[in-house]
């Protein structure tokens, strides 16, 4: 089995409960590039292969519709990737 190097900030199998529990109802954005791109800019995820939040291990779940929050899960462990970006 391989295991995975943790994330900066490790992601947390709540964040979608978090932003449904907020009142925040989820749509699914029609330009799904366009959103890894956005986290990508932000360094929410990383173009870096090599990196544990590589985009190319996560997908894009939906976002929510207050907040706008793009919620991404890993492929891999499910677990969904924090908002906040920790330097």
């Amino acid at each position: 089995m391989t295991h995975l190097a943790p994330a900066t900030t490790p992601p947390t199998p709540t964040e979608r409960e978090a932003a449904l529990a907020e009142g925040s109802p989820l749509f699914v954005r029609s330009d799904s590039q366009l959103v890894f791109r956005e986290a990508i800019r932000m360094g929410r995820l990383s173009d870096d292969a090599k990196s544990p939040i590589f985009a190319g291990r996560f997908m894009y779940v939906g976002s929510t519709m207050g907040t706008h929050r793009d919620l991404f899960k890993h492929i891999d462990t499910r677990l969904y990737l924090p908002f906040e970006v920790t330097p």
